[in-house]
Order: C-alpha cells, then structure tokens, then sequence
C-alpha cells in the first residue's frame, strides 16, 4: 500500500520519524517491497524509546484511516463496484491453497518426529536421574556400613572394666576421641539418609554402639574428673562436643566435680554454724569461692574447648546452677518461702546475685544466652512466688496509709515532720518504700509502680474531699468543734498549700533518685516513662490546691471585709466634733490588708492568685461602703444645712458679711475618706498589684 503523500505531510513532526519509510509503492526488481519497513522499526527502537514509536505510528494509522474514508467518500461508487470488477478470484485461491497446505504436512510431519527425540530425552535423563539417586544411596549405605563396622572394631578394643590408671584413662580418652569423631561422620549418615529402610534395620545395632560408646565415654570423663587429669578431660570433652551431646559432658562435670562440692560446702555451713546463723547469700558466696578454688582450672580447660565449628558446647554454668539449686533447695526449702517478706527480700536478691555471677562462666554471648533460655534457669527463678510477695508488700504498704486516713479526722504531723499532714508524710514515705532496697524487686517494677500511682491517687482524692468539707463549712457556716476539716483555719490552709509543693518538689528529687537507683538495670526509656507518669499524678493535686485557693480566698476576703467596718467610724469622729481637716490616713488602713500580706508571704505562685482574686473584691467592696457612707454624708449634710437655714431666717441672720464659711463636717469625713483610699492604693502597689487594672478601683479614687 502507498501511503499518501497527504498523510506523510500532516504525520511525523520528529525530526527522526520518516513516515515515507512506510510507502510500499516502490518494489525492487523480484516484485519485493524496497523499503522494508520492519527493518526501519528495529532501527528506531534502538535509540527511540518504544512509547514515541507507538505514539508516532498510531498517529500515522489514524491518519491513513481518515484518507481511507476521504477516498471512500470521494469515489463512493467505485467502491461499491469493487466486488464486481474482481475477476478470476476463485482461481487465484486454488493456485495458493495446494502450496499451503503441502507445507502444513510436512510441519506437521517435523513436529511429530521433534516430539518423538523430545520424549527420548525425558526418558534418558529421568533413567539417568534414578542410576545417580540408587548409585548416591548405594554410595551411602557403603559408607554407612563401613563406618559402623570400624566403630564396632574401635570399641571392641576398649571395654568398660580396663585399668584405670593414668596412662590408660589417657589412652583410652585418645581412643575415645578418635571414635568419636567416627561416630560424628555416623551420625551425619544416619541423618542424610532418614526414612532409608536399610538404615531402619540398623537400629538395634546403633542403639548398642550408641549406649557402649556413652558408656565408655562417661567412665574415662568421670576418672578423668576425680583425678583431675587436664589432658584427658579435654579430649573428653572434645569428644561430647564432636557428636553433639554437649548436655552428656554437662551431667558428667556436675555429677564428678560440682556435686562433691556443692555438698561438701552446705554440710561445712551447716556444722559451722547454728541454725539461721548463715544466710544464703554466705552460703552462696562460699559456694563460689570453692567451685573457683577446686574446679577453676577445669571450667576454664573446658570453656578453652568452645568452638565455633560445634552446634552446641558444654555450658559449665548450667552445671553449677542446676546442681546448686538442686542441693540448696533440698537442705533448704525455708528460703523460698514469702511469708516473711525481708528475708524472701533478701534470699531473692542473694540468689539472683549467684545466678548473674555462675552466668559468668559463659566465655561467649551463645553460650550466654543458651543458659539463660535453659531449664535450669527456668527452675531456679520458678521457686520464688514473686506473685505471693508482692501481694504481701501491697497489703502491708496500701493498708499503711488507708489505715491512717480511714475511719478517722485528719491529724497534724509532730514536730519535726517535713509535712504538716500526717497523712503526707505517711503517703511520702509509702511511695520511697515501693521503691526502697529492702523492698523493690525488677520483676515486680510494673507492680510496684502501679502501687505508687494508685498512693498518690488515692492520696489525691482524701485530700479533695477533706477540701470540699471544708469549702461547704465556710458556705454554710455551720463548722463543728469535733470535724477537723470543716475548722481549718487560714493559717492552716496555707500550711496545706505548702505541704502539696513540698510533696512534689521531694517527688521529683528524692523520690526520683530512689527509682533510678531501685530501676537501674531496667531500661533507660522504662524508667524514664515511670518518672513521667509519677511527676503527672501529682501535678493532679493541682485540682486540690485550685479547692484550697477558693477556700483561703474566702476567708482571707473576709477577714479584710471585717476590717472595712472603720470606715464608718471616720463619720462619728468628725460629726459635731471640732478637729481640723484630716492631713493623714484613717489607722485601720494600715491593717486593712494585713491579711493579704500574710498570705503573700507564705506562698508564692498559689499566693498571687489569691492575692489579685482578693484584692479586686475587696475593692469593690471598699467603693460599695464608700459610696454608701458618702450617700448618707450627703443626706444629713443636706438636712443640716435646710435647718440652719431655716434657723438663720427666724434668728433675722447672725453671720458676718464677707466671712468665709468654716470647712464643714462632710467636707472632713470627703478628705478623710480620700486619704485613706491613696493610702489604699499604695499598699496595694506594695504588694505587687496594679490598682488602676481593677474595675472598681478607679470609680473608689473618684469619690
């Protein structure tokens, strides 16, 4: 097909697109195309990527498409006379159909015979598959029986009853050593060739080879130990390691070498002492003391024999601890016990202790974590109830405090005490004991740390409601001699106040110098979320203080009302009296904020609270007696001067002409009154305050 020279135009505006490469018009001399326009794709694609060629030849095909049906459209007819105008179709078909299908027999006939060589080969290289898997089996059953037979020669040659003296325990060891590491490459085959039904006929004849081998070894590593022989116990141990039985040469060193010991140390503490005299923790440390004097020469030849080319090596650790804990559980189970908590305290630790210091004789990190995910451990840590303590201490703790603030009034600690409260200083010293040494155990840090935030909530919600007695009280007035709270007086709200800071102030340095020190071998993010959780609870005491700050603001208001009751005296000192017009302060004035400085002086942030809160309704206070007081000048002012006039007209006017009027007696009471309210301000200024911010302070200077 000719692409049309239209198309070409409007298609390709890439400089490297050629959409003439696609005109098939031209055709060489055999009636090919000249232009092979598959060719100039492949060329394309190795420079252009493949998204532009498609981009470019599907624009190129749509615009062949539109100039297919512009010709269409433009000889419609010719189009539809194409059929017809098409002559000797059928025999154009007849001359292609016989060449093809000539040449669909002949694929057809290479297909079946490339099928046939095809299912040959599989079956060759299946058979070939089968002769190397039966030769490989056959390989191993040679080996295997090889191996059994020199195994059952070796051991032959040595028998459980020969001499045991120095010489032959050491070659019998070097026999044995040799042996095992034929029993080694044994035990390789037997796992190579698992579910084998030649090797399942071996089983009885393994079995015997297995109990004569571990027999003969046990006897020379049990010599070998009693006589201390260095060599020799090497190369038993070498042995145990070589065919895998690492838990075999564990049995043997703390049957020969810890079990004497371990014995031989609690009947010494037992004889040398009486009853009770030695604690666990001398017993264990004696204990160790011996094992590293009779036996440190022979941990370290043995820990000298782990390698890294053993799966498993004989851990001496899981020796010590499950012979010592066997022995010490035995001849004293009464340690175990939590019904006396300080000495369960005490026995935990000194155990625990042991147990970090046998975990030392690990040479390697393996060996190290393999004894602590060992049985022995897991028995060791699973005689201590730690559930049965904790519950102890919680109950004597809790009860400790519920028992000091239930059932009674509060009391005031004696002298000497860091808090007024009693109960502070019984909460306090509930929270250092969760954490103190005789008392906290790792295991239990959750427990523990609950403990104390359930203390300082609970400690939190006495203290609220012995609060609210008090605030309903001062509301109704209706305080009782024999209800501590309800008769709190200001002096003592304040001590309260300061007993909350000084609670959280030693919370957040003592307290949490005992948790570090009590939580150090925990995690550093543990304690440090611990501490966080602690510090929030007794920030919570803030809605405490905020009942405290509404209480002693009441009361402190009101002692400063009572004051504000002078004022009224100014009117009865210069009414019908003749001293001269006032040049200083009224004298209550100076104690009308008394109060308030009391309150300042005790305590700081809660105290400026206060004292703003205070200072303002005291204000308003002061202006509503102010103003009633000048109202009431104002009125006999009046009818004192309406009866002088009437007076001065029936007497026909006495007063001189030109003669100033005296300063009257509301003028006096105005001044008075005036100086005392500067004087006022000043100490309110005095306090740190800003009187002219208060609503009412500037209407108070303006009467």
């Amino acid at each position: 097909m000719t692409v049309p020279t239209s198309a070409l135009e409007e298609v390709g505006s890439s400089s490297w697109w050629k959409p003439e490469k696609f005109n098939g018009g031209e055709s060489d001399a055999d009636g090919k195309p000249a232009t092979d326009h598959l060719a100039y794709v492949d060329e394309l694609r190795l420079y252009v990527p493949h998204g532009q060629i498609q981009a470019e030849l599907k624009a190129l095909l749509s615009s062949l498409k539109q100039e297919l049906v512009s010709l269409i459209n433009r000889d419609f007819d010719s189009f539809v006379n194409l059929s017809t105008n098409l002559v000797d179709v059928s025999s154009s078909v007849d001359r292609i159909r016989d060449p093809l299908q000539e040449l669909r027999a002949t694929l057809a006939a290479k297909k079946e015979a490339v099928d046939r060589e095809l299912v040959s080969l599989n079956d060759g290289l299946r058979q070939r598959g089968e002769v190397k898997k039966a030769k490989a089996i056959l390989e191993l059953v040679q080996d295997t029986t090889n191996v059994v037979s020199k195994v059952e020669k070796l051991l032959a040659e040595m028998t459980v009853d020969g001499g045991d003296g120095e010489d032959q325990t050491d070659a019998r060891s070097q026999q044995l050593e040799r042996v095992s590491s034929e029993y080694s490459r044994l035990k390789y085959y037997l796992s190579k060739g698992k579910g084998l039904s030649f090797l399942s006929k071996l089983e009885d004849q393994l079995r015997m080879l297995d109990d004569k081998f571990f027999a003969l070894l046990d006897s020379c590593a049990s010599t070998a130990f009693e006589k201390r022989h260095m060599p020799t116990i090497q190369r038993c141990i070498n042995a145990y390691n070589s065919v895998g039985s690492p838990k075999a040469a564990e049995q043997a060193f703390q049957q020969a070498i810890i079990r004497p010991i371990v014995a031989q140390t609690l009947l010494t503490s037992t004889e040398s002492q009486p009853e009770g005299g030695n604690t666990i923790r001398d017993v264990y440390k004696k204990l160790l003391v011996e094992i590293q004097g009779q036996a440190g020469e022979i941990i370290d030849s043995i820990n000298s024999q782990v390698s890294d080319s053993y799966g498993s090596s004989c851990n001496v650790a899981v020796a010590i601890l499950a012979e010592a804990d066997k022995a010490v559980s035995s001849s004293r189970p009464n340690i175990y016990s939590p019904g006396i908590p300080e000495a369960f305290h005490a026995n935990y630790l000194a155990s625990v202790d042991f147990l970090n210091k046998v975990g030392a004789y690990c040479p390697n990190p393996g060996l190290q974590k393999e004894f602590q995910e060992s049985q022995a451990v897991k028995a060791f840590l699973q005689r201590w109830n730690l559930t049965v303590y904790h519950s102890l201490r919680y109950q004597d703790i809790a009860s400790t405090f519920e028992k000091h603030i239930a059932g009674k009034q509060a009391q005031v600690s004696e002298k000497g005490e860091p808090f007024h409260l009693s109960a502070t200083n019984v909460v306090f010293e509930c929270l250092m004991r969760c954490f103190g040494s005789n008392v906290f155990l790792p295991p239990l840090a959750n427990k523990f740390c609950r403990l104390s935030f359930q203390l300082v909530s609970r400690y939190r919600v006495w203290l609220k409601a012995g609060l609210a007695k008090r605030r309903d009280a001062a509301k109704t007035e209706a305080a009782t001699n024999a209800d501590f709270w309800a008769n709190l007086s200001t002096s003592e709200l304040i001590m309260i106040v300061n007993d909350v800071k000084r609670f959280a102030s030693k919370v957040s340095t003592e307290l949490k110098g005992q948790i570090n020190e009590a939580m150090g071998e925990l995690d550093g993010k543990l304690v440090d979320m611990v501490l966080s959780e602690i510090e929030t609870s007794v920030k919570e005491l803030g809605s405490a203080t905020a009942i405290i700050k509404d209480v002693l603001g009441g009361d402190v208001l009101q002692q400063c009302v009572d004051l504000l009751k002078h004022v009224r005296g100014i009117t009865a000192t210069y009414r019908m009296t003749n001293r001269p017009m006032p040049t200083r302060a009224s004298h209550y004035v100076q104690g009308l904020l008394k109060p308030l400085s009391i309150v300042k002086g005790d305590l700081t942030e809660l105290g400026d609270e206060v004292l703003t809160s205070v200072a303002e309704q005291l204000t308003k206070k002061y202006d509503e007696t102010a103003e009633d007081l000048l109202r009431t000048v104002q009125q006999t002012e009046s009818s004192l001067k309406r009866l002088k006039e009437r007076q001065g007209e029936q007497g026909g006017g006495n007063q001189e002409a030109g003669s100033e009027p005296a300063a009257s007696d509301a003028d006096k009471i105005r001044l008075q009154l005036s100086l005392d309210v500067k004087e006022y301000s000043r100490q309110l200024e005095g306090l740190g305050l800003d009187p002219p911010e208060f609503p009412k302070m500037n209407q108070l200077l303006a009467n």
